[in-house]
């Protein structure tokens, strides 16, 4: 499950010449919590995708 409230963030993108993989990521929560799958469904719909970090640098920078 995903865990949830009530605010966006602004998307950030993680540059290439700072190390990252050029991907935009933007926190979202919503009012209740959502399963993996409808999350992923809420996220495409909007034109992006749930994060699957490759790396701990990644996950790091996710979590920053």
């Amino acid at each position: 499950a995903c865990v949830t409230a009530t605010a966006t963030a602004q998307p950030v993108q993680w540059r290439v010449e700072d190390g990252g993989n050029g991907h935009w990521y933007e926190v979202r929560t919503l009012a209740r919590q959502l399963e993996w799958d409808e999350a992923r469904s809420i996220s495409m719909a909007e034109g992006g995708d749930l994060a699957s970090p490759r790396s701990e640098a990644e996950n790091l920078f996710i979590f920053a």
